[in-house]
């Protein structure tokens, strides 16, 4: 499987290399893609740039079906912490319906709409944080 031509700088040039530049300013953002090869590809990226980290010390993630109990735990922790979440997050969409994640700032969709129940799911993964009931 290889990424669309434009694709891949789309998604270098308007999300990743920000984050390689300036983790610490990287708005937290949630890209949601169509399956598991193309976060997997992403991913790849990612861990080319930065080299491995483990869940407990990543500032990103591939929040995805795989994920296996302990590494789950631990993800679901980092996401109710505004001061230890992960700024980059990739996910299928097990990421959808039931989780929260802290401070999300921007979500990113790279998959068609099964439904319009999907984009209010996606649409809720943005504006969540401390302040929510404040505005």
């Amino acid at each position: 499987l290889k990424y669309e031509p434009g694709l891949r700088k789309l998604l270098l040039d308007e999300y990743l290399e920000d984050f390689f530049i300036n983790i610490s300013s990287y708005p937290r953002t949630v890209i949601l893609f169509r399956d598991q090869s193309h976060l997997a590809l992403t991913a790849d990226i990612l861990r080319r740039r930065l080299g491995y980290s483990p869940p407990e010390q990543s500032d990103w993630i591939q929040f995805h079906s795989l994920v296996d109990q302990c590494t789950l735990k631990e993800v679901l922790r980092r996401f109710a912490d505004p001061a230890s979440c992960y700024k980059l997050i990739l996910m299928t969409t097990k990421g959808l319906c039931g989780t929260h994640i802290v401070d999300v700032k921007r979500t990113v969709m790279l998959r068609p709409l099964s439904s319009p129940h999907d984009l209010m799911q996606l649409s809720g993964r943005g504006g969540r944080g401390p302040t929510i009931h404040n505005s």
